[in-house]
C-alpha cells in the first residue's frame, strides 16, 4: 500500500488488481481509487482479478467494474460451470458491472452491465506446451480488447483464442504477434 500511495491516479485510465490473500490492502487501494474517482473528471476504470480459493475474497466483488473470477474460486464456492457462478455471484457486483469467469479449455463466460450473459467457446491448442500463464494471459487480452472498445463478446473469443495460443507454446514466445493476426481480423 506504501508504494500504492505514491502514485499519481491522474496519470492512469486503467487499474487492474490481482486479488490474492491481501483482501486489507486491497481494499485500502480500492478506495483511494474511488476516491480519486469521485473527485477528479478522469475517471479510472478498476478491474480485480479474484483467484485463489478463498471465500473472503468476496467482499471485492462490488468494488470494480470489471471482476474476473477463476474456475477455482467459483469451485470453491460450489459452482459446477461458469455460466452458474455469473448468476450466483452478479447480485453481488455494483450496478453495471462486467463480470466474467474463463472455464479452461470451455471457453469463458460474462455477464455485462445489463446483466446479460455472454459466452466464447475455447480455443483449445492440438498440443499443450505449458499452461502456466494462460490465466493472466486471457485476462490481458480481455482488458486489452475492451481499452480498444470491442464488444464484450468479441473480448472474450480473443481472450479465449490468446489464452489457448498460449497454451500451446513455451513461456510466452510469438504472443504479441499472434495477439496482432487476431486483432487485426475484427
Amino acid at each position: 500500500m506504501e508504494e500504492f500511495d505514491k502514485l499519481d491516479l491522474k496519470h492512469y485510465d486503467w487499474i487492474q488488481f490481482e486479488a490474492r490473500r491481501n483482501v486489507d490492502q486491497t481494499l485500502a487501494m480500492l478506495e483511494k481509487v474511488d476516491r480519486h474517482n469521485r473527485t477528479n473528471s478522469n475517471q479510472i476504470t478498476v478491474a480485480v482479478e479474484i483467484e485463489k480459493k478463498e471465500e473472503r475474497l468476496q467482499v471485492l466483488l462490488p468494488k470494480a467494474d470489471v471482476i474476473f473470477i477463476s474456475k477455482d474460486f467459483a469451485k470453491h464456492l460450489g459452482y459446477m460451470d461458469s455460466r452458474s457462478a455469473l448468476c450466483g455471484l452478479y447480485p453481488q457486483v455494483r450496478p453495471g458491472a462486467m463480470l466474467i469467469c474463463p472455464w479452461g479449455a470451455d471457453g469463458a463466460d460474462a455477464m455485462n452491465g445489463s446483466g446479460a450473459v455472454l459466452h466464447s467457446d475455447g480455443y483449445p491448442t492440438p498440443i499443450v506446451r505449458d499452461t502456466l500463464g494462460a490465466g493472466d494471459t486471457f485476462i490481458a487480452g480481455v482488458i486489452d480488447a475492451l481499452i480498444k472498445d470491442c464488444s464484450l463478446e468479441e473480448c472474450l473469443s480473443l481472450g479465449c483464442k490468446l489464452a489457448g495460443y498460449k497454451c500451446g507454446v513455451d513461456g510466452y514466445s510469438g504472443l504479441g504477434k499472434y495477439w496482432k493476426q487476431i486483432y487485426t481480423k475484427l
